[in-house]
């Protein structure tokens, strides 16, 4: 008899040692009506200010390491960055949760010096959104389970964007920070379907 457990989910955290304290002056812009800034506006693009694009190379490099080292894609492989924004909770205050769709993978980046009493990030199990069964079993098998994330200065996850996610309850009174990002293939050519070729698409006409 054996027991297999299949198909994980590839969660990464990284402790980074670059700097990322230029985005602490965007952090002013969430309270305000620039909404270009805030991730307010579904096109938020934050990390393609002109200041920030050092801080964008270096997330999208380490996501393009991920994608090769760890799900084993080709050296070749080349994602781009679709949306960028900043957030802010607030005491007592929490990250419903939702998922981010049109997207691959998903990045949040902690630069908050302090996270002290910070609200936890959740991952939901997604099993527990695809089955009506919720037994109350041990843990190893329990399909409404959450994995908890403590938030400390500069820890980088990346995580599938179909993840469910949301925050704990706010305890702290400093505010806490976080810039989120969402990824997609660049270069892997036509998408398609055993269906049909109503189910496809090239990359290349996105830039197109």
């Amino acid at each position: 008899m054996s027991l297999e457990l299949a198909f994980p989910v590839p969660i990464w955290t990284e402790k980074c040692t670059e700097d990322f304290s230029k985005l602490n002056y965007y952090t002013r812009f969430i309270e305000s009506n620039d909404i270009d800034l805030t991730g307010k506006t579904p096109n938020a693009r934050l990390l393609d200010d002109c200041n920030l694009l050092k801080i964008k190379e270096i997330i999208t490099n380490k996501f393009e390491r991920f994608c090769i080292d760890i799900l084993g894609s080709p050296k070749e492989m080349e994602v781009g960055m679709t949306t960028s924004w900043l957030t802010s909770t607030k005491l007592n205050g929490q990250i419903l949760g939702h998922r981010h769709m049109n997207c691959w993978f998903s990045a949040l980046l902690y630069f908050d010096n302090d996270y002290t009493g910070a609200s936890e990030l959740k991952l939901y199990n997604p099993i527990g959104f695809i089955s009506s069964f919720e037994p109350d079993v041990s843990p190893m098998f329990d399909v409404t389970s959450a994995m908890q994330i403590i938030p400390t200065h500069n820890l980088l996850v990346f995580f599938p964007s179909y993840l469910m996610h949301s925050t704990t309850l706010q305890t702290s009174k400093k505010t806490r920070h976080s810039l989120a990002c969402n990824f997609i293939p660049k270069n892997c050519g036509m998408f398609t379907h055993d269906a049909g070729n109503d189910s496809q698409y090239d990359m290349k006409w996105l830039n197109s």
